[in-house]
């Protein structure tokens, strides 16, 4: 029977659907990237039917436990002891096993237990809840460690060890201090229960009352008895990597370190302080846990409305691995470095797990935990970090498949920096799993591969790559001679098919480019090789195809087609790994090498709508209509339909959205699953069921998987769906035609006549492109010229006038290319409503040191404009450099400074070298000078210097005195904030100015 309750004002809400609870759409939103809900992969490896209620029942061999029973004593509320410090207490007291109850409602209540029958409390502890009374039957957490090297070896590796002062047991041992956090507690005091009669830890009204709140029995216990299994297995291992390292004082604040942020010693283990039922900032219960440099905290969740209490083994090793982190080099928190930290406390926990599981003792004469259904199910979710923290179905990171979280990456080229650390940690999470499943290493000697790696090598702000050059370092401390160079080999392989690029490779990277497309995948070998270097070819598609080329065997095909290859997979082709091998003719091989997850199937996350309610009706994609099914999720194999990039409006839904959001995602990177990289609407309302959709163009082209969720609220994309509809459509995505580019060039060839002629470069003309020409003049209508490539064309006068070329292809698409043309004349500047043409003006022209006819200037200009009558006669200047300078109007000498300073004043200079009565931008200069000069404090101008080259090819043979129109133009902005687009515009408007037009006449001998 599903429990749902309500106390103190919080409230959890549960529904029941097909055996499996679901988190509320609120809690989901919250954190949506630490769950996933367990329906992934057609194996069910992680699939888990778990209805929240108690599962224990009270089973009592021959009356032996219930008689034994009465004969203890009950356990003592003593709450919480104080000692003066960690080593007083220890030194005042003596070292014992001792035990208790742990666990939560996924797990069962485990009695972590010395012996045998030795924790009666815990095995017959009976609880009231919503006033039933459940049997809850723990089952013994029975271990040991007879190795040598085991820190509890005194104690046959058995980790609950506590200090007994008097009638009193502290939870601390020489490795372990573990602190109930409560409210009334110095932080470094040890919790301390009542052993005057028995050393097991079980007080029954607290384990009532935490069962309650958090469905979890003790968690100071759990974190006690899991710490003391990882710190052992650190040691363990440790040990066996440093042979010769110098036992560190675990009592010591600090480990000796060297220059290089290492300890002195190999290794640096100090004590372990965790706090269970920590609380968070502002004193609430948390759902987390954490490091914080000096303590590990661990939350109770938020009254079990997501997580139990997090003291599982887990989050005890992923914690404990960043303190380790710290203690050898301190690992920087951000960047690579902290995704480093991230993987190595996720494979922390899967390495305590197995670690546990080899030590953990069936005993089956009693009910053991090892043997429970329980414990079963836990290690049937190895590769799922977390799974036990979880109320619900769910678990918080993948080890086979990281990127099934719909956030992880298992690739280092899938890097990004803006990603949670958490996620772009799931690379360790692959390369230890590969290492494990694929390449035969045992947990203990992947794990210890990375532990060697973390103390010896890694610092502060190690990289991916660098993080590979320390592992591959590292193979011969945990491999025999014999076996070192195999295993290198291996791990540098593997290294290479996840990305990792170490500097100590034996292997020669291939630069290639891949592309998958779920049961598809091609490559294209990167065009820096060059193919006469190339001997030989080797393609592995990893499924038994293989494909080989060389020079003197190649039943003529050519290498450039080898540089590129595709393949289609069968539907249970898996993990496969691809490999791409190119011999040059030095001898060097080189190898691009890949591992991809491969499969028929698109939808590797179906959504689960828990409410259907029929919302859509039907929907239309590319044109074509589709019934909607009453299951409230409808999957659709569009793949006849292509869907060009381009589209943003492919569907459209019909049927009543009121209240509801729509988001869409796309299969961007063909996984078959959805993340939030991959949203193409997000949570946008429906307003006439038409979805507009963005990102499309960047997509890769191919076969794509969209998903088209509508909801009040969508978490991610393999989430379910909780009062909507959903709707998965297959399709193949391709690139949109290219539109034309549509330019065009002109010659003035008399007053009123213009030969037109397209540019027809990068235009497609199998696509069958129409050149359509018109012009329009201001206030007139639009005037069709013609049609055709080139087109000679009189105008009926002169004037300015606006012509257009439109190119269209057959396929509608189009493009337009319009030009002002000025023909018969100049263009005269137009002024702005705002024009002031009292202020700044031009006062005086001065050609080549000499002053123009221009010296008494027309003063004020309220017209803005003025073509001068007189010209300049310039002799000898056929392509030399001709320098102009231009005076302002007379203004007082702190304004000319100020005006000065802010390059306030732009003076342009044109001329119309090819005297088509156009001015234009290749006919301009600039000042490239600004002054001020003076004939009193209130008598200064400012001046301006133009340099001209008077290019030689105006100038016809045997042509004297050559006339030219030229145009200078002075504008006035106080903080020189000038328009650097228009400045080549003689014809723009003037605000603040003058322009000034006249001829020049330049003889060229």
């Amino acid at each position: 029977m599903e429990r749902c309750f309500s106390r103190l004002f919080f409230v959890i809400n549960c529904a029941v659907i097909s055996g499996s609870v679901f988190a509320s759409q609120g809690d989901l939103k919250e954190h949506p990237e630490d769950m996933v809900t367990q329906s992934w992969m057609s194996t069910g490896a992680y699939s888990l039917e778990h209805p929240r209620q108690p599962q224990w029942e009270l089973t009592n061999k021959e009356g032996s436990l219930e008689t034994a029973i009465k004969a203890v004593i009950q356990a003592k509320a003593t709450g919480v002891h104080s000692a003066n410090n960690v080593n007083n207490l220890i030194n005042a007291g003596t070292q014992i096993k001792a035990g208790g109850g742990g666990g939560n409602e996924k797990l069962g209540l485990t009695c972590f237990s010395p012996s045998a029958d030795s924790m009666l409390l815990c095995q017959t502890y009976e609880s009231l809840v919503d006033s039933v009374t459940y049997a809850n039957n723990g089952s013994q957490v029975l271990f040991n460690d007879a190795s040598d090297n085991a820190i509890f070896a005194e104690f046959d590796g058995y980790p609950f060890i506590v200090t007994q002062v008097d009638d009193t047991c502290y939870l601390e041992n020489d490795y372990i201090t573990t602190i109930k956090y409560d409210s009334n507690s110095n932080n470094d005091t040890a919790y301390g229960y009542d052993c005057s009669t028995s050393v097991e830890h079980f007080e029954q009204a607290k384990v009532d009352a935490t069962y309650y709140d958090f469905f979890s029995f003790s968690p100071e216990n759990d974190a006690h008895f899991y710490a003391g299994v990882v710190m052992q297995m650190y040691h363990s291992y440790l040990d066996d990597l440093f042979p010769n390292q110098k036992a560190q004082n675990p009592d010591s604040p600090d480990c000796p370190i060297n220059s290089q942020g290492q300890p002195n010693g190999d290794y640096c283990l100090k004590r372990l302080s965790q706090r269970a039922h920590a609380l968070g900032v502002t004193g609430g219960h948390m759902d987390d846990a954490n490091w914080d440099g000096e303590y590990v905290n661990y939350g109770n969740g938020q009254w079990a409305g997501r997580f139990y209490s997090l003291t599982t083994i887990d989050l005890v090793a992923h914690e404990s691995m960043h303190a380790l982190s710290e203690w050898n080099g301190d690992l920087d928190s951000t960047g690579q470095a902290g995704a480093i930290g991230e993987g190595l406390g996720d494979i922390s926990a899967i390495a305590a797990n197995h670690y546990l599981e080899g030590h953990l003792v069936d005993d089956q004469q009693v009910a053991s935990y090892k043997s429970s259904t329980a414990y079963g199910n836990k290690r049937d979710n190895e590769w799922a970090y977390a799974w036990d923290i979880y109320v619900n179905n769910e678990l918080m990171r993948i080890f086979e498949l990281p990127s099934f979280d719909g956030y992880s990456i298992e690739d280092a080229r899938d890097y990004a920096a803006g990603k949670a650390k958490h996620h772009n940690g799931g690379v360790l999470r692959k390369l230890f799993y590969e290492l494990v499943v694929a390449d035969g290493w045992s947990h203990e000697q992947a794990f210890k591969l990375f532990l060697g790696a973390n103390v010896s090598c890694f610092t502060p702000s190690v990289t991916f790559d660098e993080m590979g050059t320390c592992l591959l370092s590292q193979v011969d401390n945990v491999f025999s001679p014999s076996e070192v160079d195999a295993q290198q080999t291996k791990l540098d392989e593997r290294l290479h098919r996840l990305g990792i690029f170490a500097s100590n490779t034996q292997i020669d990277a291939l630069s290639f480019t891949q592309n998958k497309h779920y049961d598809h995948s091609e490559y294209w070998v990167s065009p820096s090789i060059d193919v006469t270097d190339i001997e030989e070819v080797r393609v592995d598609w990893g499924d038994g195809t293989q494909v080989n080329w060389s020079v003197n065997n190649n039943n003529g095909t050519s290498i450039e087609a080898m540089l590129t290859g595709e393949h289609l997979y069968a539907s249970d082709a898996k993990h496969v790994n691809f490999s791409l091998s190119v011999l040059k003719n030095d001898g060097t091989w080189l190898k691009g090498l890949s591992q991809d997850y491969i499969h028929a199937s698109p939808v590797l996350c179906t959504p689960t709508v828990h409410n259907p309610n029929g919302e859509i009706s039907q929907f239309t994609f590319m044109g074509q209509e589709y019934a909607m099914s009453n299951s409230g999720y409808q999957y659709v194999d569009a793949t006849h339909l292509t869907l060009p990039n381009n589209n943003a409006s492919p569907i459209v839904l019909e049927g009543n959205f009121t209240g509801k959001n729509v988001t869409v995602f796309a299969d961007m990177n063909r996984d078959g699953y959805f993340n939030r990289d991959e949203l193409l609407a997000e949570e946008k309302p429906i307003v006439d069921g038409t979805l507009t959709l963005s990102g499309l163009s960047d997509i890769t082209v191919g076969k794509i998987l969209l998903r088209v969720v509508v909801d009040e609220f969508t978490a991610w994309g393999c989430g379910g769906v909780s009062k909507g509809m959903a709707i998965d459509i297959l399709t193949q995505l391709e690139a949109a035609a290219t539109p034309p580019t549509a330019e065009f060039s002109y010659e003035i060839t008399g007053t009123t006549s213009v030969q037109f002629n397209a540019v027809t470069d990068g235009l497609d003309d199998s696509r069958n492109p129409e050149f359509t020409w018109s012009y329009q003049q201001t206030g007139q209508s639009e005037v069709n010229m013609g049609q055709g490539e080139s087109l000679p064309y009189v105008f009926s006068q002169s004037g300015t006038y606006s012509v257009n070329l439109v190119v269209a292809y057959d396929d509608g698409s189009q493009d337009t290319r319009t030009q002002d043309i000025v023909l018969g004349g100049i263009c005269m500047p137009e002024k702005s409503n705002r024009f002031d043409g009292d202020s700044y003006y031009i006062d005086k022209l001065e050609y080549a040191g000499v002053y123009s006819g221009l010296l008494n200037s027309s003063g004020r200009n309220p017209g803005a404009y003025v073509d001068h009558d007189v010209y300049d006669y310039l002799e000898g200047y056929q392509n030399q450099m001709l320098t102009l300078n231009v005076y302002t109007n007379v203004m007082s000498r702190i304004w000319a400074k100020q005006i000065t300073s802010n390059q306030g004043i732009r003076t342009t200079f044109w001329v119309d070298f090819n005297r088509n009565g156009v001015f234009e931008s290749s006919e301009h200069a600039v000042a490239n000078n600004l002054s001020y000069q003076c004939e009193s404090i209130s008598n200064c101008r400012i001046k301006s210097s133009i340099n001209m080259l008077m290019s030689d090819s105006t100038y016809n043979s045997g042509q004297n005195e050559i006339p030219f129109k030229t145009r200078v133009k002075v504008e006035y902005d106080y903080w020189g904030d000038f328009d650097e687009a228009e400045g080549d515009n003689a014809c723009n408007t003037i605000i603040t100015g003058e322009v000034e037009d006249q001829d020049l006449y330049v003889d060229p001998m």
